[in-house]
């Protein structure tokens, strides 16, 4: 009987270390996938204001034609 208190002990022990373990280990992998989604709307935005320049690059480019023909 006491062997069998004894070992029941020991899964107990076990399993909260187990539990603490997958908590932290959880955690982890929240942070990471917080991180991820942060980075990726980061580089949606950067790509949309680097679509944006382009357009107004674009834009500013026959302006600077109109001008030129304009001047010629």
């Amino acid at each position: 009987m006491k062997e069998y208190r004894h070992l029941k002990e020991e899964a107990a022990k076990k399993m909260i270390q187990f539990s603490e373990e997958y908590d932290s280990i959880d955690r982890e992998q929240q942070v990471v996938k917080t991180n991820l989604e942060q980075e990726e709307r980061m580089r949606k935005d950067h790509m949309a204001r680097i679509k944006q320049t382009e357009s107004r690059i674009e834009e500013l480019n026959g302006k600077m034609d109109k001008l030129t023909g304009y001047i010629a």
